[in-house]
């Protein structure tokens, strides 16, 4: 991300990276393909990138708590599933 701080009409904001959504590696017709890419440091994962293999890498910025949450009323991101088949 380029900035720390946005300013929304007369007030200044911090800006951070959403601490749970990760960027991804990705495979032909298949956008998420398996390996994250965690854009706040941590040592959760020892994964590593290899050579000629393709990344998202999604910054995810908000000026709220710094993560996402599910809840049946409200959803802000979507993905589709692959492995379902066409009806």
């Amino acid at each position: 991300m380029e900035s720390y701080e946005v300013t929304i009409g007369n007030t200044t904001y911090p800006v951070k990276c959403l601490e749970n959504l990760c960027g991804h590696s990705m495979l032909p017709y298949k956008i998420h393909a398996g390996k994250s890419v965690h854009i706040v440091a941590n040592n959760r994962s020892d994964l590593r990138m290899e050579e000629g293999e393709q990344y998202a890498i999604e910054t995810f910025g908000t000026t709220g708590r710094g993560y996402t949450f599910e809840e049946e009323e409200d959803c802000s991101h979507y993905m589709r599933k692959f492995n379902l088949k066409d009806s």
